[in-house]
C-alpha cells in the first residue's frame, strides 16, 4: 500500500489537498493510479486509509494506534552530514521520538552548525513511510545546556569511560529515555563534568564503539530491551 505523509489532521469523510512533493511521489515515483486506497499519515501520530481522485484525498477511516510504551530521544553531538543521515535512518526505524543534534566541544567546526532542519524533516517523512511508522521522527537542535536541563525521568549518557554511575530500573515500568551520545572524538573533561552535575547515569559497553551510528543504534536497543523480553 502507498503511504502519503499529510500535515493535517484526519477525520472519516474529510477531504484533504496533496502536498505537491506528495503528488510527485505518488504519480511519478510510485505511478499511483486514482482507483486505489492510500495510507496516509501525519505528525500527530494518525493513520488513515483514503481513496484518491483529482488531486484531493477523502479519508475513508482513520486507524488508532496504539502508543508507544516507552519514549526515547537522543541527543547527539553533530556528526558529519552523511553520518547524521545514517543515525536518522537507525533510530526512526527503531521508533524514536526525537533526535537533538548539539555542537559538541569536539564536534569539528565545520559541522557546528546544522543544515536547514527542514531539509532534515524531509529525511525524516521518507524514513517514516518506508518503516511504516504513525509519526515521522522530530528533530531539532539545541545546545548541550539547554539538553541538561530537559526534564526526564531516565537521563542516560553513552560514556567510553566507564563509571561507577550504574543504571537500574524496573523491567515492566513505562519509561520516558534521554539518551546522551557524544561526537566521534568523546566528551571533553568539561562536558563530562557538566553531564554527571546534572544527574545523568552513565551506560558504557565493554568494548570501545567507534561509529556514531553503531552507538546510537547500541543505545536504543539497550533501551528497548526490557520490551523485547516482556514482549510489549
Amino acid at each position: 500500500m502507498i503511504r502519503l505523509y499529510v500535515d493535517e489532521d484526519f477525520e472519516p469523510g474529510k477531504c484533504l489537498e496533496l502536498p505537491k512533493s506528495e503528488l510527485h511521489y505518488f504519480k511519478s515515483v510510485r505511478r499511483g493510479k486514482g482507483d486505489e486506497i492510500l495510507e496516509l499519515f501525519n505528525r500527530k501520530g494518525q493513520v488513515a486509509r483514503a481513496s484518491f481522485k483529482d488531486k484531493a484525498l477523502k479519508v475513508s477511516e482513520v486507524i488508532e494506534m496504539e502508543p508507544a510504551r516507552h519514549r526515547i530521544r537522543i541527543a547527539l553531538g553533530l556528526p558529519d552530514t552523511s553520518v547524521a543521515k545514517k543515525v536518522l535512518a537507525a533510530v526512526s526505524e527503531l521508533g524514536v521520538e526525537e533526535l537533538i543534534f548539539f555542537a559538541a566541544g569536539r564536534s569539528q567546526a565545520a559541522k557546528k552548525r546544522l543544515e536547514k532542519l527542514e531539509d532534515w524533516d524531509k529525511f525524516s517523512i521518507e524514513s517514516a513511510r518506508q518503516c511504516g511508522r504513525a509519526r515521522p521522527l522530530k528533530i531539532s537542535s539545541l545546545s548541550l545546556n539547554k539538553i541538561l536541563d530537559l526534564c526526564v525521568k531516565n537521563r542516560i549518557v553513552l560514556d567510553e569511560v566507564n563509571s561507577e554511575t550504574g543504571v537500574y530500573f524496573d523491567l515492566g515500568e513505562p519509561r520516558d529515555f534521554l539518551l546522551l551520545v557524544g561526537p566521534e572524538g568523546g566528551w571533553t573533561a568539561e562536558e563530562r563534568s557538566k553531564i554527571y552535575e546534572s544527574g545523568f547515569q552513565s551506560l558504557h559497553f565493554p568494548t570501545p564503539i567507534l561509529k556514531v551510528e553503531t552507538a546510537c543504534t547500541a543505545a536504543c536497543v539497550w533501551a528497548l530491551m526490557p520490551s523485547l523480553l516482556l514482549n510489549r
